[in-house]
């Protein structure tokens, strides 16, 4: 082996070998974040040629696929090494990671050096997902751990997925009708061409040896594209869709995240509505019906009731679903076993007490015909319907809209009962022909660039992980989300600096006229930040059961602990850094509301 692919394995296991809470700190040069825009590029080049190498290697050449098994084997093991990335290939790779860093602004915080901290902890993270401790029976990955074009998708995110940002917020960029918020529609405008720029220079002739590595078939770089812009879509957490898309993603995928779930079975207990949500007639009013009203206009006892006794809205996000058409509730035997259970959506047959008309004189009963089936339409259907129409004159809105499509499905045409079970949602979509698309399909995926495998003489070789994508995906986008933030998950000398340069971007903005005074609540918007997303955002980490049983739960003790410690020094650390700020980027006094 040349000197050079010892040269870049030797950053990427030293890179790697830091801990968690220590990436980028410490006084090693080797491995402390640098100012240099050179070594930068010389860094994440290593780490991005080591998950080239483990995709275009057939599987089975290396242990496992983690960045520190690689490095090692390759290390020792001249013929570990592919030799289709050779030194032409390593060039175009380094140029066009110096071409995306020099990309990165001069500002406070979205920097080259945002980038780098957000790489190498992305790299971290697939690192503990991957690395096998002998005698330790790996976690349910959903196929990640023997997917390396997804494992090179995610840290190649990571690079590009901040690339010319302006350090002004977006919601920011769209009030100023700026010329990315028309071409973007507003819509994650710095995110959109992040990608844009990415991407374009990704495609140039330059890149040329470089792709035909990485996607030897036209199908891998549709894949990586793919999943490279719903990886950088994802980091968008300030807007409302995006945070709803990811929202929806995770709950189609492993069910009610820990917060819900804690929130229901508390209001379950105490009968009260838990969280920072309050149900007020002014919230209330604003809300669409929920389906607890809609069946009380029915004379339907809801099933929560009929089992309490009592009567009581259901929570505003509990996952009801009785439409035969929503995707909300998918049948449970499609759940791979292993990982996470998913917590069953609440639904009339989950309990004892069954969905009933009240026992009122005047109130018509929707019955099922003695001696028929329910979906004989030549039987059933007249009573129904007839019983049905007289019901209906007593109601209006959409508990009319509602008991109608009841009547409606109780008799289908022959015609549409196939398209009924046709439900369609995050994972199934059709288009205009009546055409359904299967979004997350496994069929077509390689373990390799090549497809090959190798065995050892002697070496008992598993199978690859099955690939779930649907939760593969949330596993990506978690992972990502998290990195892209993780000076809150790792150390308080993390959050603190990182928290500093963030204020110091928003100062500089505000004073230029694009965006509020930073320094207004800053003390309390961090604490508020920490409890509302970076305490269940680092839950979801361990929710995936990707770290396995007892590394999951560092990352939300980590938020726990900086969060306590944020609650004695932070005061104190926001008066210093508004100083700092009035010092570097002077504009009209402000006084300090903590």
């Amino acid at each position: 082996m040349s000197a050079w692919p010892t040269t870049y394995l030797g950053k990427a296991l030293g890179i790697t070998s830091q801990e968690w809470t220590m990436i980028g700190l410490g006084d090693d040069p080797a491995v402390a974040a640098s100012d240099d825009l050179n070594e930068t590029v010389e860094r994440i080049t290593a780490l991005l040629l080591v998950r080239i190498a483990a995709w275009v290697q057939p599987r089975g050449t290396f242990a496992d696929l983690s960045t520190t098994t690689i490095c090692r084997s390759a290390l020792v093991d001249d013929n570990a090494w592919p030799t289709s990335v050779d030194e032409q290939v390593v060039e175009q790779l380094k140029k066009f990671v110096k071409t995306i860093l020099s990309g990165y602004n001069d500002v406070p915080y979205h920097s080259f050096k945002h980038c780098y901290h957000v790489t190498a902890s992305t790299n971290k993270l697939i690192d503990m997902v991957l690395h096998r401790v002998p005698g330790e029976i790996p976690p349910v990955t959903y196929g990640f751990r023997d997917d390396p074009l997804m494992q090179f998708a995610l840290l190649f995110s990571a690079l590009i997925h901040d690339v010319q940002h302006r350090g002004i917020p977006n919601r920011q960029l769209a009030m100023e009708d700026d010329e990315l918020a028309i071409k973007y529609n507003d819509q994650s405008i710095a995110e959109n061409q992040s990608l844009y720029l990415g991407f374009s220079e990704l495609l140039k002739s330059d890149y040329e040896k470089l792709r035909f590595v990485i996607f030897p078939q036209r199908e891998d770089y549709r894949r990586f594209r793919a999943a490279c812009v719903d990886l950088v879509l994802s980091t968008d957490i300030a807007s409302p869709e995006r945070s709803q898309i990811n929202k929806s993603k995770w709950k189609e995928a492993f069910g009610d995240p820990y917060e819900t779930v804690e929130r229901k079975v508390l209001k379950q207990l105490t009968g009260k509505p838990q969280g920072p949500v309050q149900a007020t007639p002014a919230n209330k009013a604003s809300r669409r019906m929920s389906t607890q009203s809609i069946l009380s206009e029915l004379s339907i006892d809801s099933p929560i009731t009929s089992a309490k006794g009592g009567s009581g809205d259901l929570e505003e996000d509990s996952s009801v679903s009785l439409s035969p058409d929503s995707s909300d509730n998918e049948d449970e035997a499609k759940q791979p076993t292993g990982g996470p259970k998913r917590i069953p959506p609440i639904s009339s047959d989950k309990f004892e007490v069954p969905l009933k008309m009240a026992q009122s004189p005047s109130t018509p009963k929707m019955r099922k015909l003695k001696g028929t089936a329910l979906g004989d339409s030549s039987k059933t259907a007249p009573g129904f319907v007839e019983q049905s129409s007289q019901h209906s004159e007593q109601l209006s809105g959409m508990a009319l809209k509602f008991h109608r499509r009841l009547s409606t499905a109780a008799a289908p045409l022959p015609s549409s009962k196939r398209y009924r079970n046709t439900r369609l949602g995050l994972r199934r979509t059709m288009d205009l022909s009546g055409q359904s698309i299967e979004v997350y399909q496994s069929s077509g995926t390689r373990t390799s660039a090549t497809g090959a495998e190798v065995s050892h003489p002697g070496e008992k070789k598993e199978p690859p992980e099955q690939i779930d994508q649907l939760r593969e995906s949330v596993v990506m986008e978690t992972i990502l989300t998290a990195a892209d933030v993780a000076h809150n998950l790792q150390s308080f000398d993390h959050m603190a600096k990182w928290s500093n340069c963030l204020f110091l971007e928003l100062r500089k903005a505000h004073v230029e006229g694009r965006g509020d005074c930073p320094q207004n609540n800053w003390y309390s918007n961090q604490i508020g930040f920490l409890d509302a997303y970076l305490l269940p955002l680092a839950r979801k980490l361990d929710d995936t059961g990707i770290f396995g049983d007892a590394r999951g739960a560092m990352f939300a003790a980590n938020v726990e602990e900086n969060r306590d410690r944020w609650t004695r020094e932070g005061m104190s650390l926001t008066a210093k850094i508004v100083m700092e700020g009035e010092r570097l980027f002077p504009g009209e006094d402000e006084s300090m509301d903590g």
